[in-house]
């Protein structure tokens, strides 16, 4: 038994080492270009240094070593890890063309769009309860014949459905040969007659023939007073009827009711008139639709559902009561915004974290960003985005496994091994100087440096030229050109820029000195952050005085290392000290 349990183990080992070999193959070992010698043509010269490799374990890859060898921490032989390029952020996977077509990787441009929300629902046909009707007997007797005689029968209106035997019907009959001897006398006398014959349902055709044999009929016919189909049948022959009594019950099913079962969570979608397309298993391939013509007030608390009904025309009677049925409900969302709405098939859920992965544009490789985002209502096959993603961005929304399972391979973040937001480290600003283009650098300079003007004019305490450069600091925000960022910078920034144009949009709407400065601490805070995640081509100094805001504390940037204070001007023009310098 032991022999056996360790070959067990060593087969499941050879397998998962196989299988991770595959998938590195796969995503990171193929390349785009023919197999060429990788000597040829190479002066291995002094002044050239060689590319060291990696080796990680398929099962851990966060193991990285630079020799061959055994995973230190289940054994397993360590495979070679692909370079990864240019690409140094962990949030970030490069994958080859040849990769991306063999996972069958597919994306989405994003757009804007109005949130409407699917509702599946299940339900019934079921009889229209107000084209019931019950034929009654309309004269005491004895039913000699019954004509409809099983249910389901298919009854119409003025159809023979029985003869009885009533002796209320004979004295009837009698009463009118005798005001027919009298009919010159007494004409009033013959319409009493008739009228109580009609009384009993008898038809005028009936009493015509009647007179006109000239004998009592001791068995007269029951005509139907309704079309429909019979459902519940309640006498037979012979059957000894009163007044009043129902023979049987009909139904119209030239309409039919469909009747949903709706959850609790669902009931503020439907409205009255709201159209549900629904499907049965009868008719593959036809769509029926029906308008909801009623709900039902009242909540079913063991099912937690409500009843909502709709009625259909059903000429053909292709909808038999009792037939299952699958509908489907598309309801708008009040909303006075169009919403970026995502398909399910995009989304990975990792705890309380909602992850998906977003192309990086304008990238030598194909290249896929790891993001967190907020998701809100759940339409059925798509989730509104309340945070974390953009119009115009694309996502990948088949094959998110596939990418996830390579990035946790290639030891970059995934959903197994990203930190949490709430993970990090207060305050912490991360480093995107070195995949920020120049170009963003300098832009970023510019609007740090009308920043200043600013700063030196709350330093003068000019309250109106404060306002006119906080105007121009506006207009140099404006400049700056988010989509030089690729990869999670962008986010970062958006993030910064929101933060920055909402406090000099404050400077910039008031010439009253200490709002100014009030807003001036958090525009201040944020350009800081800016400088330090993306870079600039200049040096900065980081000011810090102990006593603005009432003693809390407030930071500016400065391009000189000496403290010139714009929370207090001439009061405390050197109250401060430079604690920080952001370099090049």
């Amino acid at each position: 038994m032991k022999f056996k349990i360790k070959t067990s183990t060593l087969i499941k080992s050879g397998s998962l080492i196989v299988a991770g070999i595959l998938i590195g193959w796969l995503f990171f070992g193929g390349s785009d270009a023919p197999a060429v010698d990788e000597h040829a043509g190479h002066d291995h010269g002094a002044g050239e240094t060689e590319v060291a490799q990696i080796w990680t374990c398929s099962m851990h890859p966060q193991i990285r070593q630079n020799e061959p060898g055994d995973c230190p921490i289940c054994g397993m032989d360590l495979i070679p890890l692909a370079a990864s390029g240019s690409n140094d952020d962990p949030a970030v996977l490069e994958m080859s063309e040849s990769a991306m077509m063999l996972a069958n990787i597919q994306t989405q441009v994003l757009e804007l769009g109005n949130p409407e929300k699917i509702i599946y629902l299940n339900g019934k046909i079921k009889i229209d309860e107000r084209n019931i009707h019950n034929q009654t007997a309309h004269i005491p007797g004895r039913i000699e014949q019954l004509y409809i005689n099983f249910t389901g029968q298919k009854v119409s209106v003025g159809q023979k459905i029985a003869s009885i035997y009533s002796p209320e019907l004979v004295n009837a009959q009698k009463e009118l040969f005798e005001a027919i001897k009298l009919k010159s006398s007494m004409p009033r006398l013959y319409q009493l007659a008739v009228e109580k014959l009609k009384l009993l349902k008898i038809t005028d055709s009936q009493i015509s023939k009647i007179e006109n044999s000239g004998k009592i009929k001791n068995e007269i016919d029951i005509l139907a007073d309704a079309s429909g189909y019979v459902i519940n049948l309640k006498i037979s022959s012979g059957s000894q009827v009163k007044l009043g009594e129902v023979l049987f019950e009909t139904a119209d099913l030239s309409t039919v009711w469909v009747v949903f079962d709706v959850y609790e969570k669902d009931i503020s979608r439907v409205k009255l008139n709201s159209e549900i397309d629904f499907k049965v298993s009868s008719q593959p391939g036809k769509n029926f639709t029906a308008r909801v013509a009623f709900i039902d007030p009242v909540l079913d608390s063991k099912e937690r559902t409500i009843k909502v009904r709709a009625k259909i025309r059903n000429s053909n009677n292709e909808l038999k009561p009792e037939m299952f049925v699958k509908g489907v409900l598309k309801s708008m969302l009040k909303s006075d915004m169009q919403k970026i709405i995502i398909p399910k098939s995009a989304l990975m859920w990792t705890g309380k974290r909602s992850v998906v992965y977003v192309k990086v544009p304008d990238s030598e490789k194909p290249a896929f960003e790891m993001r967190e985002i907020t998701i809100g209502d759940d339409l059925g096959e798509f989730f509104i985005v309340e945070s974390g993603l953009e119009e115009n961005e694309e996502i990948v929304v088949n094959g998110t496994f596939k990418i996830d399972a390579a990035a946790q391979l290639n030891g970059n973040y995934s959903s197994m091994n990203r930190p949490a937001e709430s993970e990090k480290k207060a305050g912490e600003i991360p480093d995107y100087s070195k995949n920020t283009p120049k170009k963003f650098k300098s832009q970023l300079k510019s609007l740090i440096l009308a920043y200043i003007k600013m700063t030196d004019a709350l330093v003068l305490s000019d309250s109106k030229k404060s306002l006119a450069e906080a105007k121009n600091t506006e207009n140099m925000l404006g400049k700056v050109d988010m989509s030089l960022l690729s990869h999670s910078g962008h986010k970062y920034w958006m993030t910064q820029s929101k933060i920055i144009k909402k406090e000099i949009s404050l400077i910039a709407g008031t010439d009253n000195i200490e709002a100014q400065r009030k807003a001036f601490t958090e525009l201040s805070e944020a350009l800081i952050r800016s400088a330090k995640a993306f870079g600039t081509d200049n040096v900065f100094y980081v000011v810090h005085c102990p006593m603005a805001n009432d003693n809390a504390g407030g930071n500016w940037l400065s391009l000189k290392n000496e403290v010139l204070n714009p929370y207090f001007g001439d009061m405390m023009l050197h109250c401060g000290e430079v604690v920080e310098t952001v370099k090049k």
